[in-house]
């Protein structure tokens, strides 16, 4: 898992920009104590990288539990630092009391928010212009497939280019396997597929005006998808059934996997699983529209009293320098 950081990071910057924190850097003497979390923890390298970069913070790394995180709020026991990861760490009615606006301290850092993809750091911003994060990795979508289910059923593999109809037929070739095999033919479901597919079609679930649901032709076309996928023998996740990538990574009786980070190539290797990737399936033939742009961004919590020094990780974080770094 030591590569994991660095296998799933797209770089998000483009043009360079002098990072902070720095061992020479005559701030960084004074001693300071903070915390990171995250949901799941911070990886090894990340903590290592950052031990490196500021030897004198005596950073504390936190595993954050997604339903832990208002209570964490209430107690006043956030972490100075939170990966928000995909927008999903911090509840959305807790966002505006939890996350400090990091307006003031990118002008003072003279941070270049032209250096980040534009469509990433859009999705960062308040109503009224508060900059709540930066982007820090952005989500690769792929589809996944393991070559020893499809060799062994003798299907073809996955090509890119390909779409949903494609990728749909495909995963029902599994259904009269031979050899008395059974293996699911695509899960949609733990690798985030759900969520990629409702991106692609843009579909909104509430109405931004009412604040209740909205349906919409979009809608309609995801639900139907997943529904003929629901419709292939062995793909309708089982009630109840703990979320998990081993059928596919550990198994290897799942033939394709929708995921948004790199994880299932690295995993799979660990479990002597020879797993590939190909892009994510199209709308249609026509259509070149992917899983849309998604990131995990870094925060900083509102009641943090080391907010300057936060920012300084963060804006390293960041960096050409650090987001570049090979490992």
């Amino acid at each position: 898992m030591k590569k994991v950081f660095v296998i799933c990071m797209i770089v998000l910057i483009l043009a360079g920009c002098k990072a902070t924190g720095s061992q020479d850097d005559p701030e960084q003497k004074e001693y300071k104590k903070l915390s990171f979390g995250a949901i799941g923890g911070v990886l090894d390298d990340l903590q290592k990288t950052i031990g490196n970069a500021f030897p004198n913070y005596d950073v504390t790394y936190v595993n954050l539990i997604p339903d832990q995180i208002e209570t964490l709020y209430e107690q006043k026991t956030l972490p100075d630092i939170i990966l928000d990861i995909d927008s999903i760490t911090i509840p959305p009615h807790l966002r505006d009391k939890i996350i400090t606006d990091l307006n003031p301290y990118v002008n003072v850092g003279n941070v270049d928010l032209n250096r980040f993809v534009p469509s990433l750091l859009a999705r960062n911003y308040g109503q009224k212009g508060e900059l709540y994060a930066l982007p820090f990795v952005r989500n690769l979508n792929a589809l996944f497939y393991n070559k020893a289910a499809f060799d062994a059923s003798g299907i073809p593999y996955p090509t890119d280019g390909m779409t949903w109809d494609d990728v749909i037929q495909l995963a029902s070739r599994f259904s009269d396997s031979p050899n008395g095999l059974s293996y699911k033919g695509i899960d949609i479901i733990n690798g985030g597929g759900l969520l990629m597919l409702i991106d692609q079609y843009k579909v909104t679930l509430l109405d931004p005006q009412s604040d209740q649901f909205k349906s919409s032709s979009e809608l309609k076309e995801v639900l139907q998808k997943i529904r003929t996928v629901y419709e292939i023998p062995r793909n309708r996740p089982l009630e109840n059934a703990t979320p998990s990538m081993d059928g596919f990574v550990k198994d290897g009786t799942t033939a394709m996997l929708l995921c948004y980070q790199a994880y299932p190539i690295l995993l799979g290797a660990a479990n002597k699983q020879d797993i590939d990737m190909v892009t994510f399936p199209r709308i249609d033939a026509s259509s070149n529209m992917g899983a849309g742009s998604r990131a995990s961004s870094l925060v900083i919590n509102r009641d943090s009293k080391e907010k300057k020094s936060a920012f300084e990780i963060i804006s390293y974080l960041v960096s050409d320098e650090m987001q570049k770094k090979e490992h």
